[in-house]
């Protein structure tokens, strides 16, 4: 086996080719007639909980493919802080059984949140009257998304739904009562009212799941019912509280705080 010429790892004398031509030579000998068969995927390094007869791959740390029973495949991409999919469920609600599969939540702090309100509120502001209810009402130090009220007209929800998406918040449904979206990766879902309900739609978009099923237990024993536009009472007239303490005073309950809600 013969050295590299004027290779400068070889001895003088050249009697001996070093490791790195003797390496070359080597591999060049060894070299198989046939090609190299090509290696499996690596393991996913995201856990899915895959549903029956699903199976994935993983591309990168961002990007997975489903491919489901049927023979179809689908694209899961992490943008930002969320992940989205290329199925005509997520593209319409935002959410769908392919990023279900996903571990955990995604949850978003609230640095995170108050980034986003500074996109979407300044364009909100001009419609009506509204709040940011859900998790960071109740003062979570996360959220999985941004729940907002706004106390506006039809028409002027139509407006609003038109002017967020020229501002490139991204609304992919919505009826005259609600739309949804997302701004920048985080899912949004803002919820028209009129006067005479933007209380009792306060409460119940606020939450917790807890608190609203101990408000409408507390109102059931007394023949009430809770709803999202008031409470109605036992001679079937809905009763519009102007306030939150009057909700509660009604149920009589005294007034609990978004923050102590988290039942």
């Amino acid at each position: 086996m013969e050295n590299k010429q004027n290779c400068p790892f070889c001895p003088p004398d050249q009697s001996q080719p070093c490791m790195f031509c003797q390496g070359q030579s080597m591999e060049k000998e060894s070299l198989p007639d046939e090609p190299i068969q090509e290696l499996p995927p690596a393991p996913t390094t995201v856990k899915l909980n895959l549903l029956e007869g699903y199976t994935s791959k993983e591309i990168n740390a961002t990007a997975i493919e489903i491919y489901t029973p049927k023979g179809d495949t689908y694209f899961l991409q992490k943008k930002e802080t969320r992940w989205t999919c290329s199925c005509t469920g997520y593209k319409f609600r935002q959410n769908c059984k392919h990023v279900k599969m996903l571990p955990g939540e995604t949850r978003y702090p609230r640095a995170i949140i108050d980034e986003r309100r500074l996109l979407i509120e300044p364009i909100m502001k001009h419609y009506g009257k509204f709040e940011l209810c859900g998790s960071y009402r109740r003062g979570l130090e996360t959220s999985k998304d941004m729940d907002y009220i706004i106390q506006t007209d039809p028409m002027n929800f139509a407006a609003l739904r038109h002017d967020l998406n020229t501002a490139g918040i991204e609304i992919t449904m919505g009826k005259d009562g609600a739309m949804r979206g997302s701004v920048n990766g985080v899912g949004v879902d803002i919820f028209r009212c009129d006067e005479h309900n933007y209380i009792s739609l306060l409460i119940w978009r606020t939450g917790s799941k807890n608190h609203n099923i101990f408000c409408a237990i507390k109102a059931q024993k007394q023949g009430m019912k809770v709803t999202k536009d008031g409470i109605v009472q036992p001679d079937e007239t809905i009763f519009y509280p102007g306030t939150e303490e009057a909700f509660y005073a009604k149920l009589g309950l005294d007034f609990i705080k978004p923050e102590d809600r988290e039942m």
